[in-house]
C-alpha cells in the first residue's frame, strides 16, 4: 500500500472520528476571538471591523452596507447545483452529479467542418461556452456562501447564516443535488481523449479554500448544525481521498507552476477544516522546499507563469495563493512568509517583483505578455500590496496602496484586510 493511500485512509478515519464526536453543540462553538478552523483573511482585523460597526462608527460603514445589500439579494435566490446543467451537457459518465467543465481556452477547430477536435488557444477565453459550465455555477455558489457568511459574521443576522448553510447543503450534502466528490471531467477538450477531463481542471477546486473560510465563520451560528458539519466534512474527506489517490490528483500534485501551490492550498484547507493538524503541519513544512524554491527565482520572477500569454495575471494569481497559505498557516508557522532559500528565493521576492509593475502599462511588461485584463491585474495587485504590508512593513506597501487605489471606498475587501 502506497504512502499516499495510507495517508488518505488515515485522513478519512480521523475525519470520521472528528465528525462523529461532534454530537454535543459545544464541539461546534467558536468562542469570541478564537480563530476559525480555516482563515484566508486577516481575522484580527475582521474582529476590529466588527467591533467598530457595533459601536456605530463610520469607518467601515460603506463596504459593510454594500456587503449587506448583496447578501440581502441572495436570500431569495434559489440554490444552484451541478444538476442545473442541460441534459446535453452531462459528462460521458452519464451521471449528472459529476462536475463537468470545458477548458476555458478551448475553441472549435477552424480547419474541420464540425469544429472537432477542439483546439487550445492559451489565454483566449471562450466566454460563450465557458459560462454554461458547472465551474460557473460552482463559483457562484462559493462566492455567495462566502458573502453570506461574512454578512452573518459582521451583522449577526441569522438569515444570512441560514442561506449560506442552505447553499452549501444543496451542493455538498443533499443526495438529490450533491456534486460527486471528484473532478474527473473538469477541463474537457471536446473531441479529445474520448471527452474525458484533464487533471489541470483540479484548479477549479481552488474556490473551496475561501468557501471553507466562510463556512468556518458560521460554526457558532444556530443554522450550522452538527448534521451539516458532519455532511460537509464527509464530502471534503472523500474529495481529499480522490485528490491524494487518483491519477489526476497525483499528476496535479506534481505540477511545477501555480497549479501545485493551489493543490497544496486546497489540501491544507481541507485538513484544517477537519481538525487534522498533523497533516496541516506536514503540508506547511513542505511549502518552501517543494514549491516556492522550485518556482520563484532569486529576483522574484516566476518563469513558468511569465511564459504564459497572461504572464502577469498568472504571477499575481500565484502569489495570492501563497498569501492565502500564509494566512491559513499562521497558527502552524507564523514565520512562513519570511522563509527564504540561501540564494534569496521567497514569497516576499515574488510579490516584490510583481508589485514593481503597479502603475505601469502593458508595454512596460515586455518582453513578457499580458494579452488582456491589464487593468484587472493592476486592481488585484493593489490589494495584494495592502495585504502584504502586515507581513513586510519595510517595503512601504501601504504607500503603494494609497497611490494605486481609486474610488473604492465601498470595496468589501476593506472589511477583510
Amino acid at each position: 500500500m502506497s504512502q499516499k493511500i495510507r495517508i488518505a485512509r488515515w485522513f478519512i478515519l480521523s475525519l470520521t472520528l472528528i465528525a462523529g464526536s461532534a454530537g454535543a453543540k459545544t464541539s461546534l462553538e467558536n468562542k469570541a476571538g478564537s480563530k476559525p478552523a480555516v482563515s484566508v483573511w486577516n481575522y484580527d482585523h475582521m474582529l476590529g471591523v466588527r467591533g467598530s460597526l457595533q459601536k456605530g462608527e463610520d469607518t467601515y460603514k460603506a463596504p459593510y452596507q454594500k456587503l449587506i445589500q448583496e447578501a440581502q439579494k441572495m436570500l431569495d435566490e434559489p440554490a444552484t447545483s451541478v444538476m442545473d446543467k442541460a441534459d446535453n451537457k452531462v459528462a460521458v459518465s452519464g451521471d449528472k452529479h459529476d462536475f463537468i467543465s470545458v477548458g476555458k481556452y478551448c475553441w472549435p477547430n477552424p480547419n474541420t467542418p464540425d469544429g472537432m477536435p477542439w483546439i487550445q488557444r492559451d489565454g483566449y477565453i471562450n466566454e460563450e461556452n465557458f459560462k454554461k459550465d458547472d465551474a460557473v455555477r460552482q463559483d457562484k455558489m462559493c462566492n455567495n456562501v462566502i458573502k453570506l457568511s461574512l454578512a452573518w459574521f459582521f451583522s449577526g443576522d441569522n438569515r444570512y447564516a441560514a442561506k449560506a448553510v442552505e447553499l452549501s447543503r444543496v451542493w455538498f450534502i443533499d443526495p438529490a443535488t450533491r456534486m460527486n466528490p471528484h473532478m474527473t471531467y473538469a477541463q474537457v477538450i471536446p473531441g479529445n481523449d474520448n471527452n474525458m477531463g484533464h487533471f489541470p481542471g483540479i484548479i477549479f477546486g481552488r474556490v473551496y479554500t475561501n468557501l471553507l473560510a466562510g463556512i468556518s465563520l458560521l460554526k457558532n451560528s444556530p443554522a450550522y448544525t452538527t448534521a451539516v458539519d458532519t455532511g460537509i466534512k464527509k464530502w471534503f474527506g472523500e474529495y481529499t481521498n480522490w485528490l491524494l489517490t487518483s491519477e489526476f490528483g497525483i499528476k496535479e500534485g506534481k505540477m511545477t507552476n501555480n497549479h501545485s501551490i493551489a493543490y497544496d492550498q486546497q489540501l491544507l484547507a481541507f485538513a484544517l477544516f477537519a481538525g487534522d493538524n498533523a497533516t496541516g503541519r506536514k503540508i506547511v513544512s513542505e511549502v518552501h522546499p517543494k514549491r516556492i524554491f522550485q518556482q520563484v527565482e532569486p529576483d522574484g520572477k516566476m518563469p513558468r507563469e511569465l511564459s504564459r500569454t497572461r504572464g502577469l495575471g498568472y504571477s499575481v494569481y500565484n502569489v495570492k495563493h501563497m498569501l492565502e497559505i500564509c494566512e491559513m498557516a499562521k497558527e502552524i508557522n507564523p514565520s512562513l512568509f519570511s522563509e527564504q532559500s540561501p540564494d534569496g528565493r521567497s514569497i516576499g521576492k515574488a510579490i516584490e517583483f510583481v508589485a514593481g509593475y503597479l502603475g505601469k502599462t502593458v508595454a512596460d511588461f515586455a518582453p513578457y505578455k499580458q494579452i488582456d485584463d491589464w487593468d484587472k491585474c493592476m486592481d488585484e495587485l493593489c490589494w495584494i500590496v495592502k495585504w502584504t504590508q502586515k507581513y513586510d512593513p519595510s517595503k512601504n506597501y501601504n504607500l503603494m496602496f494609497q497611490k494605486c487605489v481609486v474610488n473604492q471606498s465601498d470595496n468589501m475587501i476593506y472589511l477583510l484586510y
